[in-house]
């Protein structure tokens, strides 16, 4: 007994069915994998700024620590300069 496959306009529909379910599966997975990395660049774009903020904290600091630095040693210098504490005698 030979099994003949069904040919006609029902089989044409099924094939075409299919692979509009295929496409739309497709573009349902592009679009969640296009949202991801929408997220991605989102994340990595804040976390840079939160880089560069704290980089630029730590420069300030520096700075600022480098500015006491200098004026202490100018007052040192000129406290030296003026004979510095005398001891009792």
């Amino acid at each position: 007994m030979k099994m003949v496959e069904p040919t006609g306009p029902e089989v044409v529909v099924d094939e075409r069915t299919k692979a509009l379910n295929n496409y739309r599966r497709k573009l349902a997975e592009c679009r969640d994998i296009e949202q991801k990395l929408k997220d991605l660049r989102n994340k990595e774009s804040e976390q840079t700024k939160q880089f560069d903020k704290s980089e630029n904290d730590i420069k300030r600091e520096i700075h600022w620590q480098n500015d006491e630095w200098n004026t202490l040693c100018r007052r040192m210098s000129s406290f030296d300069q003026l004979g510095g504490i005398k001891a009792e005698e």
